[in-house]
């Protein structure tokens, strides 16, 4: 038998709002997303993860100790933690594509720092 070639596999981007972002993180917060077995594994760092976020790496999520994080293009965070959750929004001169164009500066940087260093304390 020949080994199928990968030749048909396509990039897909999912394109949502801010609020539809948190809609999904409250529904991951709230636990009324998955099975809850499910859940708890994918919220346990399967890797050490590391650059970009810093963080272990669970079942498509980066997993820290208070909270657990999804990221996508150009700065877009969904953060969950234990009673709320944040969203940042990524840069619009930053495009996924196809194809992918990038007009960041080189000292740009997304607000996930910012989050860490002055929210997540307070929450």
């Amino acid at each position: 038998m020949e080994t199928p070639r990968r030749t048909d596999l396509r990039v897909r981007h999912l394109f949502l709002s801010a609020d539809s972002l948190g809609r999904l993180g409250e529904q991951w917060r709230t636990g009324t997303l998955m099975d809850p077995a499910f859940r708890a594994e994918m919220m346990r760092a399967q890797t050490a993860g590391g650059p970009p976020e810093g963080l272990g790496y669970g079942y498509g999520i980066w997993v820290a100790d208070d909270y657990v994080m999804a990221g996508g293009w150009a700065g877009q965070h969904v953060l969950v933690l234990p009673g709320a959750v944040v969203v940042t929004t990524g840069d619009p001169r930053h495009s996924p594509g196809p194809p992918p164009s990038d007009e960041l500066p080189a000292d740009w940087l997304p607000a996930l720092g910012l989050i860490r260093e002055h929210l997540l304390p307070l929450l």
